[in-house]
């Protein structure tokens, strides 16, 4: 309403957010936000827009369980 932009994450392992926004729309990616090895850019690549105005998402990421654990092997990562 007041031109705001706002960027929805849904980490949820259920993808509610993204299932109630996207639909059954599929998101083939084999990137993903918790990527150890991706740099800055990824927020800008995973970013979708939804049918509202001024709302995108990051869609929920069935590969975000495997990335999640491979942080573990990158303690001091900080970007």
């Amino acid at each position: 309403e007041k031109g705001k932009k706002v960027l929805l994450v849904d980490l949820d392992p259920g993808a509610s957010a993204t299932i109630w926004l996207l639909g059954n729309e599929k998101f083939n990616t084999d990137k993903d936000l918790f990527d150890p090895e991706a740099g800055s850019e990824i927020v800008e690549e995973l970013t979708v827009p939804t049918q509202t105005q001024n709302l995108h998402m990051i869609p929920f990421s069935p590969i975000r369980n495997r990335n999640t654990k491979k942080l573990k092997d990158y303690p001091n990562r900080s970007q």
